[in-house]
């Protein structure tokens, strides 16, 4: 049975069109209605609902959103909230739809954007297109809607009125109009908060049917005015019916399909059982707070029939001194407004309690002073030293995973993404005393990537298992500095001192060689196996790797000429090596007309002879220390080795 009654009918005078109270005689643009369907089980859902705001948002008073959840996304397991009705399936079927989340832009057939081919449903991607296009678009009806709930009856009385600056191409049109529910925790796929992920626009009931009632005179200068009562029941489904958090839209169509504008409103309410009464609805404050200032944010709402005009609200950290905030507005009955309280001081111990409470209002006295207070309490952030290290293990999703650092300013010091299935990754980072906020994100919204943060102490800072949906953000504060130690590079050719080589030492920048041949990298913290890099014009790249620990250290490295690599290989040998001077070359085949050459660090041949035998003696005593090269040089073959007179 429907839960209204039609109090009135068509009005078409003239004279009554004069007076009208809401709706606008001048032609106008249409409005856009954007029905959504979704589910608390749909992954990308949550990605849809934010695209339909953002349009929104633009458009403020020109967008109507209808979230209807249906089909097997929709369908709550054990203990879960049932959002369907008895109205989604019928209409997401004339949509003809093909996934989720999916919506219809005015039931508008746009061609090209559609999921099927003369279908209106269109993927969210389409819908901020199609619905610039219908605001573009003349209206030929322009549709206005008040509402307003008994809070002792719950009864709704809602009123429409609708007026015709054009004609309609059809006979009849169908006025509809909807009943949806706002702020409704549940949970929901994809939206990374658990059970209290935030429903908006939810459709709960139709007051008119399924396709709404027919309007008969749709010609110019026609004017509709309806108006309907409803009784608003205890729950929906079992949902509970939140009065304060219904909202109403009413929309003119032709036929099922095919809507011309759209208009939507939040009730009025009356017949509070007290006049003056302001109640602290709650606090938000972080979990888990970096430093020692917090900022909570309050949401009072008038509980009162009269407007509330201002609200003095105290509130302090573990019962010290309270700070004051007065609030000033106009909020009428059941409204509601969030604001910041201001920074408060304190000194953190492990956990900290948050009171807050209402201490005067406007009216003079509180009437229910049984709302007034809320203690909540926050954790102070791990603290830690500041040499940190991310340790990154990925699922078989790792492209919807990425992380961002953020220092106290609010500047990203760090990030990573683009990683590869089932890899582990590693970053360690050297920071500034200072509190920073780690983010991570699972594009997807279900989580998976394992993780830890850690400082060089081996304190956690924290640790998941990827149970964190959408992403989670974690404070923590550096307070003790890791001692640094400085590592000096000192490249030669073995005898003189390179200039301009340019050293990278891995997580600690480039440095490049004065005229001594040196580069000191100082602030290198402490780590095992640190990879550095040695390149210069007119010598072969040299690689190796450097441990610093607990002290300072310098490190000779004597880079080769291009040209002149150690090729060794198992048929020739040269021992002693380094020697004082005598060197034997042993060849394990003799290869006829081979050249022996020995060559300077520089380039330059100091010897040249014929190897006659397997095993060949040379008398290099007179030669100074350095770095000599031995050539073994055969038709087709040249090899090299390298040795040192000391």
């Amino acid at each position: 049975m429907k839960k209204f009654l039609l109090l009135s009918f068509n009005l078409l005078s003239l004279f009554l069109v004069s007076a009208q109270t809401i709706v606008s005689t001048t032609p106008e643009n249409k409005n856009v209605v954007l029905e959504e369907f979704t589910g608390i089980h749909c992954g990308y859902c949550p990605d849809g609902h934010a695209r339909a705001k953002e349009i929104q948002d633009a458009h403020p008073d020109d967008v109507v959103i209808i979230n209807i959840h249906t089909g097997s996304y929709a369908n709550p397991s054990s203990g879960e909230p049932d959002f369907r009705t008895s109205f989604g399936d019928e209409i997401a079927s004339q949509s003809d739809l093909t996934g989720y989340p999916s919506g219809t832009v005015n039931r508008h057939v746009f061609s090209g954007y559609e999921m099927t081919i003369g279908g209106t449903a269109q993927s969210r991607g389409n819908w901020a297109t199609t619905s610039n296009l219908i605001l573009s678009e003349s209206s030929y009806v322009n549709i206005a809607i008040e509402a307003e709930i008994d809070v002792q009856t719950r009864i709704m009385t809602v009123h429409v009125e609708a007026y015709y600056t054009g004609s309609s191409s059809q006979s009849t049109n169908k006025l509809n109009v909807v009943i949806m529910q706002n702020n409704t925790l549940g949970p929901q796929s994809g939206g990374g908060m658990g059970d209290e992920y935030v429903h908006m626009h939810r459709l709960v009931h139709m007051l008119t049917g399924q396709w709404g009632e027919d309007i008969t005179t749709t010609n110019q200068g026609a004017f509709i005015d309806r108006t309907y009562t409803y009784t608003i029941p205890a729950d929906y489904n079992g949902v509970t019916a939140m009065i304060q958090d219904m909202e109403v839209a009413a929309f003119v169509a032709e036929g099922n399909q095919e809507v011309i504008s759209g208009a939507t409103v939040e009730p009025s309410f009356i017949n509070l059982s007290t006049n003056n009464n302001a109640g602290l609805e709650k606090i938000v404050v972080a979990k888990i707070i970096c430093g020692n200032m917090v900022t909570p944010l309050v949401k009072i709402r008038n509980n009162g029939n009269n407007n509330l005009t201002s609200v003095d609200i105290s509130y302090n950290v573990g019962g010290n001194t309270d700070s004051v905030h007065h609030w000033t507005g106009n909020l009428e009955p059941l409204k509601f407004a969030e604001f910041d309280l201001g920074e408060y001081e304190f000194t953190p111990v492990q956990t900290n309690s948050l009171n807050v409470e209402i201490t005067s209002i406007s009216g003079g006295v509180d009437e229910d002073e049984s709302d007034n207070a809320i203690t909540d309490s926050f954790d102070k952030s791990a603290e830690a030293n500041n040499l940190v290290t991310l340790s990154l293990t990925t699922d078989q999703y790792a492209n919807e995973i990425s992380w961002k650092l953020f220092n106290s300013s609010g500047a990203e010091i760090g990030s990573g993404s683009g990683y590869s299935n089932n890899s582990t990754i590693s970053e360690t980072f050297h920071l500034d005393l200072d509190c920073y906020i780690f983010e991570i994100i699972d594009s997807y919204g279900d989580g998976g990537a394992r993780y830890d943060l850690k400082d060089s102490d081996g304190l956690i800072i924290h640790s998941s298992t990827g149970s964190y949906g959408k992403g989670e953000d974690i404070p923590f504060k550096t307070i003790t500095e890791v001692q640094t130690y400085s590592t000096t590079f000192n490249v030669t050719d073995g005898t003189n001192p390179i200039e301009n080589a340019e050293i990278n030492l891995t997580s600690f920048g480039t440095q490049t060689t004065d005229a001594s041949g040196v580069a000191i990298f100082n602030d290198v913290y402490p780590k095992n196996d640190i990879d550095y890099t040695i390149t210069t014009t007119g010598f072969d790249s040299y690689a190796d790797r450097v441990s610093v620990i607990d002290e300072n250290v310098t490190v000779d490295v004597v880079i080769i000429l291009t040209g002149f690599a150690d090729l060794k290989s198992e048929s020739f040998s040269i021992y002693p090596n380094p020697t004082n001077g005598i060197l034997y070359v042993k060849h394990d085949e003799f290869i006829e007309n081979t050249i022996l050459k020995v060559v300077t660090i520089n380039g330059k041949e100091i010897l040249k002879q014929k190897i006659d035998e397997n095993i060949t003696s040379l008398d290099l005593s007179k030669q100074p220390k350095g770095v000599y090269f031995i050539k073994i040089v055969s038709a087709d073959s040249e090899r090299v080795s390298k040795f040192i007179i000391e």
